[in-house]
């Protein structure tokens, strides 16, 4: 069965605004577990695409249906393969490929020690996104005029080049 292009439109956001749609889906940073995120991801597609069946969405992520739903209950785990399928199924960002990884090497650690080092792993990644938040909307860089002045003639400058 063929899967059609629009069929993985994962709407998730990393900035916490609402997407347009029925349903909202939280941010993959938000997720301490992997399963429950694949779980929620073909949740959303099965409510807000149309045909979207457990079968059409695991062999988009490059497994089968069974092998899927094992996963997600925890009777079965993710294979480094499985692990950049699913991310490259999804479109995910470098950061979020990151964070996703190191969410399934986490869960499937065996070790304290390296749940641990896959957790901090995790928390600094969490943090790198709201570090570039707060500097793009930092009301004190925005308060001077000039800046703002700045950005809105480089914008210009841009649109002459092309």
């Amino acid at each position: 069965m063929k899967i059609r292009k629009e069929f993985l439109r994962v709407r998730h956001r990393t900035d916490g605004q609402r997407t347009e749609g029925a349903q909202e889906l939280k941010s993959l940073f938000q997720y301490k577990s992997f399963r429950k995120y694949l779980h929620d991801i073909y949740l959303y597609e099965k409510n807000n695409s149309r045909g979207v069946t457990l079968t059409t969405f695991a062999k988009a992520m490059g497994m089968s249906g069974p092998a899927f739903q094992m996963i997600t209950v925890g009777s079965r785990n993710l294979t480094v393969v499985h692990i950049h399928g699913i991310c490259k199924a999804l479109k995910m960002a470098p950061r979020e490929r990151d964070y996703f990884e190191a969410l399934v090497l986490k869960d499937q650690a065996s070790d304290a020690e390296i749940r641990a080092y896959y957790q901090k792993r995790l928390s600094n990644l969490v943090q790198e996104g709201q570090v570039a938040r707060v500097r793009t909307s930092d009301r004190r860089v925005l308060a001077d005029w000039r800046i703002p002045a700045l950005l809105i003639h480089l914008l210009d400058v841009e649109k002459v080049r092309s």
